[in-house]
């Protein structure tokens, strides 16, 4: 009789042990789902704040807001929210030779705990043919390959403008400005492995890539 109690307990210890292990390993799954971003994988964010090379200079970082998710598979692997960290590459007023000129990069990716990943973006660059209207509601960000999928439509050029240059027709801009919640098109340079449950959620930047 007592064996076959000792049989009985054995028996259930065995499954108790099992069931735990088997959640444990589920919920261990569901954590690392793994999600890749292929490089040439696009996105638009926001800017949090203004850039203009009046005030920018090499090297001064910014923090910009996924405006839509980004999708992998039928799954959001970055949800509309999350937020990004770029660093101006290069900054030139329009006093100096060629022009204004700001070109920009995002180097950073903020998880739901707040830490930053690294990211390689393809570099955004806006010179005085791509500048954002003044009167534009949401301009577009824009690169100056012609050939880059990242290029929109440049402001038609004013040739009334009596300030407009003589030669191309185009408004003379002196800087370039991007005011907050100016629109651009990001695109990934290399392949992005993230673990998804990390961005379920967008966090604030608490660390430095």
């Amino acid at each position: 009789m007592n064996s076959l109690h000792s049989i009985r307990m054995y028996g259930l210890v065995l499954a108790l042990f099992a069931a735990a292990f088997t959640w444990g390993c589920g919920e261990d799954t569901q954590e690392e789902q793994v999600a890749v971003l292929a490089a040439g994988t696009m996105f638009t964010v926001t800017l949090d704040q203004p850039l203009s090379t009046r005030l920018e200079e090499e090297g001064d970082e910014f923090e910009a807001t996924l405006a839509k998710a980004v999708v992998v598979a039928g799954d959001e692997a970055l949800v509309a929210g999350t937020k990004l960290r770029g660093e101006v590459a290069a900054s030139r007023s329009g006093d100096e030779e060629g022009g204004p000129l700001l070109t920009i990069a995002f180097q950073g990716i903020v998880d739901g705990a707040g830490e930053t990943h690294r990211i390689e973006t393809s570099p955004i660059a806006i010179d005085a043919s791509h500048a954002p209207a003044l009167d534009d509601e949401m301009p577009s960000g824009s690169v100056l390959d012609e050939n880059d999928p990242m290029v929109t439509d440049p402001v038609e050029p004013r040739t009334e403008d009596p300030m407009a240059d003589p030669l191309t027709g185009s408004p003379m801009v002196e800087e370039i400005e991007l005011p907050a919640g100016h629109e651009l098109r990001v695109q990934i340079a290399r392949p992005l492995e993230m673990v998804v449950a990390n961005f379920a959620r967008p966090g604030t930047s608490r660390s430095n890539y």
